[in-house]
């Protein structure tokens, strides 16, 4: 390890790297730079803005439209980047960068090799998963699929939605790093997998059954689509009816249970 103090710059942002931020500006170990999400616009909105966050601590912050270019890695020198929630593609050039300067880390809210790519919470759900988990992993050139470095598995609750499960993937997140910080800004050999295997899986940018709700599935399989695809701030399941399309809210569920109709009979 260097003499001087571990550098370590975020990409990313959400409730994790919110609070991952917040975490090592409080035990004063150096942020030169935080690269936030694309789709932070410096407000909280249904997550906490990283941008937002950035500015109240004076930690400086910059939004790129792309991260190709090694200047920024050359010029803040990082002993470890952070991928937090991050929707950004790292690049192969700073992949091989801080294979030899330093190391990339990234934690998947999934139980990884199982549920890869995105949206693992949403499918883990409809796939009537009873275990979940969250991964803390090396990055290498392929998407979640670089050396495991620890892993903490949890159970999925019986009525577990989207929005609970990344909520419930989120705080295990934050612990699961805090928990091997050290050890990883130290370079020690770290490799802990979990006692369950699972099964390898990647997921596509896309929705069950195309986000639309069947009300010829089984009452079980309804509810199941309902909770794996909701979350606040988002548009919820659909319906189809006759060439149209409508969204279902909150105050839809309830007037369906009160009916009594195929999605809650």
């Amino acid at each position: 390890m260097k003499d001087r103090s571990p550098s370590i710059v975020i990409i990313g942002g959400k409730y994790l790297g919110c609070s991952v931020l917040q975490y090592l500006h409080t035990k004063k170990i150096d942020v030169p730079l935080v690269i936030p999400r694309k789709d932070d616009n410096g407000t909280d909105d249904i997550f906490p803005s990283i941008i937002k966050l950035c500015r109240s601590l004076g930690v400086k912050h910059q939004k790129q439209t792309q991260i190709n270019s090694l200047n920024l890695l050359k010029k803040y020198k990082p002993d470890l980047i952070l991928s937090l929630e991050n929707n950004r593609i790292i690049p192969s050039s700073w992949i091989k960068y801080m294979q030899k300067y330093g190391q990339i880390i990234n934690i998947h809210f999934s139980p990884l090799p199982a549920y890869a790519g995105y949206w693992p919470e949403m499918w883990s759900i409809w796939n009537d998963e009873q275990n979940f988990g969250v991964t803390l992993h090396h990055v290498n050139e392929k998407i979640d699929s670089g050396e495991i470095i620890d892993q903490k598995l949890f159970k999925i609750s019986k009525n577990e939605t989207r929005q609970s499960l990344y909520l419930k993937s989120f705080k295990n997140s934050f612990q699961l790093l805090k928990k091997n910080l050290n050890a990883i800004i130290m370079k020690k050999s770290i490799k802990k997998m979990s006692k369950i295997k699972f099964k390898k899986s990647f997921y596509h940018r896309e929705l069950p059954n195309k986000g639309i709700l069947n009300l010829d599935w089984p009452k079980n399989k309804q509810e199941r689509f309902i909770r794996s695809i909701s979350f606040p701030g988002y548009p919820g399941p659909k319906i189809k009816i006759g060439n149209h399309k409508y969204t279902l809210i909150e105050n839809d569920i309830e007037f369906y249970k009160k009916i009594k109709t195929k999605v809650y009979e």
